[in-house]
């Protein structure tokens, strides 16, 4: 599934849910984080995940020659629930995505910047489960997770512009789960 269509489907699913529901109920996000008995007790900050998608995604853009102009994408960057169980109103884990429009060569370079990506997330170990189309002009690079469980991926916009994306697992706002849960 593409940024894109995971940032749809949460706010059509949040749009459908009475707000008690959706505040209670956990991210079913990009990341792949799974139901269960047993909740983490500790997971990273809300602010860390921030960090840590930065992070990822402002490395990942300086493998990449020429280098690109990262612009922020409102739409696709944001903090919701992680709604693995909406049955389990103890779980109010939730998920940090960000990504970036890659900005600054024209569409004939995106296999190049595809196929730089994806030999850099290679070398840094991240596993990937899927790619698309990585020799033409709307490549795709799905289903990649980081060594700290963010699942990243790069995508081509039907205007051609690629972006990348970063998105946490499920953790707690403050790194831990709140009392009695």
């Amino acid at each position: 599934m593409t940024i894109q269509e995971t940032v749809v489907n949460k706010r059509r699913l949040f749009r459908s849910w009475p707000a008690a529901v959706v505040a209670a109920v956990v991210p079913l996000g990009a990341s792949g984080c799974t139901g269960g008995s047993t909740l983490p007790q500790h997971t990273i900050t809300e602010h860390q995940a921030i960090t840590q998608a930065e992070q990822i995604l402002r490395d990942t853009a300086s493998a990449i020659t020429p280098r690109p102009t990262l612009e922020l994408s409102r739409l696709l960057t944001d903090t919701g629930p992680c709604l693995v169980d909406p049955t389990n109103t103890a779980d109010t884990r939730v998920q940090v995505s960000r990504a970036y429009y890659l900005r600054g060569f024209p569409r004939q370079g995106n296999a190049s910047v595809a196929q730089q990506v994806l030999a850099y997330w290679q070398h840094k170990g991240y596993a990937i489960s899927d790619t698309q189309r990585m020799n033409g002009d709307t490549p795709a690079i799905h289903g990649a997770t980081s060594s700290g469980d963010f699942t990243i991926s790069l995508d081509t916009g039907g205007d051609g512009t690629l972006t990348i994306g970063a998105t946490s697992p499920c953790l707690w706002p403050n790194g831990t789960p709140p009392a009695g849960s």
